[in-house]
């Protein structure tokens, strides 16, 4: 998940400072060129060697300076010690995430960030339903996909941002807030769940 994150934040506006893999990373605070070090990555396997930014390592780059951390690995990376898109499932440990929000850290959680991935699964399972999956072309399906994705996706974080504020809630307890007050409704008039 972070590799998109990383090719796409020049396009946004964004100037990667830091970037790594499971094995270590790179850092240069005044900005990486993110196609020469996708290049050499694809062509070495590995930031090793890279001349032009310093080599971190993980530990360390979660403590660089910098406006958003994207932790895109494995879980229960940010801890107390850590002191933020979630881009990985689950990366911040409960005490690693009280210690952030005290010191007025806003966390955009996995829950809300990763479901792109559910949303353009829905949209194929849809798709596959219709069986007109063959009278699409290609690009136009991958167009109509990424409008589709960008809509809920900007939509959905919107929602949840103004209930933090409207709620006095962190964006992970506003989240859960905003799905549970679509899910439990659903749930009552299906004669699912009974409150």
């Amino acid at each position: 998940m972070g590799q998109p994150c990383f090719e796409l934040a020049l396009e946004y506006g964004f100037k990667p400072v830091a970037v790594s893999n499971i094995d270590g990373g790179l850092h240069n605070p005044h900005g990486l060129d993110v196609e020469k070090v996708l290049n050499y990555f694809r062509e070495h396997k590995t930031f090793d060697g890279y001349k032009e930014a310093d080599a971190i390592a993980n530990e360390e780059i979660l403590s660089i300076q910098c406006d958003i951390l994207f932790p895109a690995s494995t879980e229960n990376r940010l801890t107390a010690r850590t002191a933020v898109g979630e881009l990985a499932n689950g990366p911040t440990t409960e005490e690693g995430e009280r210690i952030l929000l005290d010191n007025g850290v806003i966390i955009f959680p996995d829950v809300l960030l990763n479901a792109g991935g559910v949303i353009i699964s829905w949209r194929e399972l849809n798709v596959n339903k219709e069986h007109d999956r063959h009278l699409v072309e290609t690009s136009e399906e991958e167009a109509t996909s990424n409008a589709l994705l960008q809509n809920i996706m900007r939509f959905n974080t919107e929602k949840v941002f103004e209930t933090a504020v409207k709620e006095h809630l962190n964006m992970r307890d506003a989240a859960w807030h905003v799905a549970l007050s679509r899910l439990v409704p659903r749930l009552q008039k299906k004669h699912l769940l009974y409150l």
